[in-house]
């Protein structure tokens, strides 16, 4: 069973719900890592928030944080799950 915990976190159960998993958090404040990966890009981080507006760095959506003329691993948001 996958649950999702909100925007970037999801956990794989087994059918008693014991947990298997969790994914990494990629919410900048909790995630030094992917903060450095962000700001390696180029991109600004404010209020643990890619340019003072977004707080997750994989997303789906978000378009406006990934230039479609970057090579994809050089945006910001990154669609690349870890």
């Amino acid at each position: 069973v996958l649950a999702n915990l909100g925007d970037c976190r999801l956990a794989v159960l087994r059918k008693d719900f014991s947990r298997v998993s969790t994914m990494v958090e990629h919410r900048l404040a909790v995630n030094p890592a992917e903060k450095a990966r962000v700001e390696s890009c180029g991109a600004t981080v404010t209020n643990d928030r890619i340019s003072g507006v977004l707080a997750v760095s994989r997303a789906i959506g978000d378009y406006a944080f990934k230039p479609q003329d970057a090579d994809p691993s050089l945006r910001p948001v990154s669609t690349t799950p870890e």
